[in-house]
């Protein structure tokens, strides 16, 4: 039976007007089953003919699409969830940036052992973990993986275990053991975040009934014997398991039979040049070890900002941002440290200034997502006008460009906000001091 209504009577009369003229009629119908319970269909009516050529019946062939239907309405609203936490963390990273930039630079200023100095570094670790929070909702709003580079893992699995800790049942105790620092890896941060989900949301269904704990440990490790299934070297090596307390003298590692459901898994860890095993206590599977290789990295500075020991300069610097509060933080940064700066609150003026004397400007610190002219549009024209003026592109959050689009233009540099002063400081020094080259 067909749903009543007067859209279905129309479709209806549609239906009888396409079998007169001995044509296919195709098209989207509410069946209602003997039980009275409806599903949306995708119907087909077929002429049938005899050797005459006369119609003699009907086939009526009806497809259940209420499932593909569903996978549509949540795709739109995941796409609608996307799009507003893209919005969200654009805003955030502009708010944050000025807060963590002049916490950052009035540091400097403050007696050592002071109140207001501990104080400031309150609200710089505050402002980071802000920071992490913005990086948890970005990781979300990417649709696609963002490619290998040099990452820390500790980071990714922290914020994966904030979302595990918000979506399982509080009778569900998280252990977590990660060692800090870790050296990098080079991998896609959004693979390793899909990787830990599913281990975990797996071992959660299939193993964690009987004991209600997910043990999570990341640690440094370093293989130096040899075996057919993992070589020797250094790792990160994270795992996730069912129970804290295992007897060591009955535990070993199966690198072979991955459950099938977990294909994807191990996908991503051998295209991270990496191993997966099982861990077998007596021969039970309580959980997983995986091993990713480490590289090679210097460590990252993690000092706080220093006109002493910060690069200084005297070139001419033009800074475009639609956020007064950004615009004078990066004006006050760069002046306290030589340089002369002409600060523009949007494209359109940035580019009229630019115009007038193009040689005076030795770089431009741009950022993306303003009104009228966006900034990889205005880096554009800039290079039309000097095709070798160094560019900075950054930005809260923004879909329109990425860091390999942004080199393809002739941006010498893309940057997420928010940054600290010393990085922006030690940035555009590398920039100026490679163009002149």
């Amino acid at each position: 039976f067909l749903e009543n209504g007067k859209d279905y009577q129309k479709t209806f009369e549609t239906m009888i007007d396409t079998a007169k003229k001995g044509e296919i009629w195709r098209g989207e119908l509410t069946i209602i089953r003997k039980d009275c319970s409806s599903y949306k269909s995708y119907s087909i009516m077929v002429p049938i003919k005899n050797e005459s050529n006369y119609i003699i019946n009907h086939l009526f062939i009806n497809r259940d699409i209420t499932h593909e239907l569903e996978i549509v309405r949540n795709n739109e609203r995941m796409e609608a969830l996307r799009t507003l936490a893209g919005g969200i963390a654009h805003d955030l990273n502009n708010i944050l940036f000025p807060i963590l930039g002049y916490a950052d630079m009035t540091l400097d200023d403050v007696q050592e052992g002071s109140i207001a100095k501990s104080n400031l570094k309150e609200i710089i670790k505050a402002a980071n973990r802000a920071k992490e929070l913005i990086d948890m909702i970005l990781n979300f709003t990417r649709k696609t993986e963002q490619g290998k580079q040099s990452m820390q893992v500790q980071p990714i699995i922290k914020e994966a275990l904030k979302l595990l800790r918000a979506s399982l049942p509080s009778n569900i105790e998280i252990k977590q053991y990660i060692e800090n620092p870790l050296p990098a890896i080079l991998g896609d941060p959004v693979q390793i975040h899909q990787l830990f989900i599913a281990l975990c949301s797996y071992i959660y269904q299939k193993k964690i009934d009987n004991y209600g704990l997910l043990d999570v440990k990341l640690i440094d490790f370093n293989i130096t014997i040899n075996d057919s299934y993992i070589k020797n070297g250094k790792y990160i090596k994270l795992t996730i398991q069912n129970r804290s307390s295992i007897d060591l003298n009955n535990i070993k590692e199966d690198f072979v039979s991955i459950d099938t459901e977990l294909s994807v898994v191990k996908e991503i860890v051998t295209n991270h040049g990496g191993q997966i095993s099982t861990i077998l206590e007596n021969n039970e599977s309580i959980g997983f070890s995986v091993y990713l290789p480490q590289i090679h990295t210097e460590k990252i500075s993690m000092e706080t900002f220093s006109v002493d020991t910060a690069p200084k300069g005297n070139e001419h610097i033009l800074i475009v941002d639609d956020e007064m509060p950004i615009v004078i933080l990066l004006t006050q940064l760069f002046e306290s440290l030589g340089y002369r700066v002409t600060p523009r609150s949007d494209g359109i003026s940035a580019l009229e200034t630019f115009k007038v004397d193009p040689k005076s400007f030795d770089i431009v610190i741009t950022d993306q997502t303003m009104p009228k002219l966006t900034g990889d549009e205005l880096a554009k024209k800039l290079l039309e006008i000097t095709p070798d003026i160094p560019i900075i592109l950054f930005t809260g959050f923004t879909d329109a460009i990425n860091k390999e689009q942004a080199k393809a233009i002739g941006i010498s540099e893309y940057v997420t906000k928010p940054i600290s002063m010393t990085e922006f400081a030690e940035l555009i020094r590398k920039v100026l001091d490679f163009n002149k080259l």
